[in-house]
């Protein structure tokens, strides 16, 4: 997903998501690959450049919130889009351990902890990669622009 793609459907994604918010996980996703050399999928590269690969990142970041938003609620999709604010922004295959944590009344502030920890990257749902993917998300959630 281009980022401006992302810049104008992650507020419809989730309702109350701020453009700061928006730009700091375009900002994060670009970190992951050209300042970390991190792939979506654990890849060691991606054949088609450093903006196809922050496409991607994209691309997973808002499929993580889309399924976060269907199988939990907006509420949570929502408090994970604001952990830029700890400021901290989860990984995609810590999406779901986020979303657990919040659903269960955990704070914002315990994140950094449990990441560090190895405790979000327990995926709840056996059915999930560890970078989700936009055809799992449901004709509702998925990208419309």
């Amino acid at each position: 997903m281009k980022r401006e793609k992302f810049a104008a459907e992650l507020p419809r994604l989730v309702p109350g998501c701020s453009e700061e918010a928006v730009k700091t996980w375009i900002e994060s996703a670009r970190e992951n690959v050209v300042d970390l050399g991190h792939y979506v999928d654990f890849a060691d590269e991606n054949p088609n450049g450093d903006e196809a690969a922050i496409e991607d990142w994209l691309d997973s970041i808002y499929a993580g919130l889309g399924l976060i938003k269907e199988r939990y609620n907006e509420e949570v999709a929502l408090k994970i889009v604001e952990l830029y604010k700890v400021p901290f922004c989860v990984l995609p295959y810590e999406m779901i351990g986020a979303a657990k944590h919040f659903a269960n009344g955990g704070k914002p502030e315990d994140i950094l902890l449990l990441s560090e920890e190895g405790l979000l990257s327990n995926v709840e749902f056996d059915d999930l990669p560890a970078f989700p993917k936009l055809e799992m998300l449901s004709a509702d959630t998925k990208p419309k622009t």
